[in-house]
Protein backbone atom coordinates (compact mmCIF):
# COMPACT_ATOMS: atom_id res chain seq x y z
CA UNK A 1 0.00 0.00 0.00
CA UNK A 2 1.42 3.36 -0.92
CA UNK A 3 1.08 6.53 1.27
CA UNK A 4 0.54 4.60 4.32
CA UNK A 5 2.99 5.84 7.46
CA UNK A 6 3.64 3.69 10.46
CA UNK A 7 4.24 5.56 13.47
CA UNK A 8 5.62 3.73 16.88
CA UNK A 9 4.59 4.44 20.07
CA UNK A 10 6.46 6.27 22.79
CA UNK A 11 8.01 4.45 25.18
CA UNK A 12 7.18 5.72 28.76
CA UNK A 13 9.76 4.93 31.35
CA UNK A 14 6.99 4.65 33.85
CA UNK A 15 2.85 4.43 34.26
CA UNK A 16 1.34 6.82 36.52
CA UNK A 17 1.42 3.48 39.10
CA UNK A 18 5.03 3.74 38.99
CA UNK A 19 5.13 0.23 37.11
CA UNK A 20 8.92 0.45 35.32
CA UNK A 21 8.31 -0.38 31.09
CA UNK A 22 10.72 -3.38 30.09
CA UNK A 23 13.18 -2.53 26.96
CA UNK A 24 14.42 -4.85 24.96
CA UNK A 25 10.98 -6.75 24.47
CA UNK A 26 9.43 -8.03 21.05
CA UNK A 27 8.24 -5.55 18.69
CA UNK A 28 4.46 -6.12 18.29
CA UNK A 29 4.06 -6.01 22.23
CA UNK A 30 1.48 -3.15 22.98
CA UNK A 31 2.02 -0.87 25.97
CA UNK A 32 -0.64 -2.25 27.46
CA UNK A 33 1.09 -5.52 27.80
CA UNK A 34 4.24 -4.03 28.96
CA UNK A 35 2.90 -3.10 31.90
CA UNK A 36 1.11 -6.42 32.36
CA UNK A 37 4.56 -7.98 31.99
CA UNK A 38 5.95 -5.60 34.47
CA UNK A 39 3.01 -5.85 36.91
CA UNK A 40 3.17 -9.54 36.83
CA UNK A 41 6.77 -9.63 37.70
CA UNK A 42 6.02 -7.16 40.33
CA UNK A 43 3.46 -9.08 41.68
CA UNK A 44 5.44 -12.41 41.00
CA UNK A 45 1.95 -14.14 39.47
CA UNK A 46 -1.36 -12.70 38.48
CA UNK A 47 -4.85 -13.68 36.92
CA UNK A 48 -7.37 -12.87 34.87
CA UNK A 49 -9.67 -11.07 37.49
CA UNK A 50 -6.71 -9.45 38.49
CA UNK A 51 -5.72 -7.99 35.24
CA UNK A 52 -9.11 -6.86 34.45
CA UNK A 53 -9.23 -4.76 37.85
CA UNK A 54 -6.10 -3.20 37.57
CA UNK A 55 -6.24 -2.59 33.56
CA UNK A 56 -10.13 -1.66 33.09
CA UNK A 57 -10.37 -3.96 30.55
CA UNK A 58 -12.99 -6.91 30.05
CA UNK A 59 -12.64 -10.50 30.41
CA UNK A 60 -12.04 -11.46 27.11
CA UNK A 61 -9.30 -8.99 26.55
CA UNK A 62 -7.44 -9.91 29.39
CA UNK A 63 -7.44 -13.63 28.08
CA UNK A 64 -6.04 -12.59 25.01
CA UNK A 65 -3.74 -10.32 26.22
CA UNK A 66 -2.26 -13.07 28.84
CA UNK A 67 -2.30 -15.79 25.86
CA UNK A 68 -0.41 -13.75 23.50
CA UNK A 69 2.22 -13.41 26.42
CA UNK A 70 2.34 -17.03 27.34
CA UNK A 71 2.47 -18.06 23.43
CA UNK A 72 5.37 -15.72 23.17
CA UNK A 73 7.31 -17.00 25.70
CA UNK A 74 6.82 -14.07 28.16
CA UNK A 75 4.91 -15.84 30.88
CA UNK A 76 3.72 -19.18 31.84
CA UNK A 77 0.87 -20.85 33.01
CA UNK A 78 -0.03 -23.04 35.69
CA UNK A 79 -3.77 -24.49 37.15
CA UNK A 80 -6.53 -24.67 35.37
CA UNK A 81 -10.03 -22.65 34.67
CA UNK A 82 -10.28 -20.15 36.90
CA UNK A 83 -7.46 -20.54 39.11
CA UNK A 84 -5.10 -20.51 36.38
CA UNK A 85 -2.38 -18.20 37.18
CA UNK A 86 0.35 -16.15 35.18
CA UNK A 87 4.09 -15.78 35.49
CA UNK A 88 7.09 -14.14 34.03
CA UNK A 89 9.06 -16.55 32.42
CA UNK A 90 12.35 -16.10 34.43
CA UNK A 91 11.02 -17.08 37.56
CA UNK A 92 9.66 -20.60 35.98
CA UNK A 93 12.36 -22.42 38.31
CA UNK A 94 11.03 -20.85 41.50
CA UNK A 95 7.00 -21.80 41.02
CA UNK A 96 7.41 -25.13 39.54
Amino acid sequence: VTGVQTCALPIFPSTPQGLPVQSGIQPGITYRQQQLLALTAKLKSIDVKTCVAHFKISTATANRDLAFLETHGMLFRTGKGRSTQYHVESLKEEVT
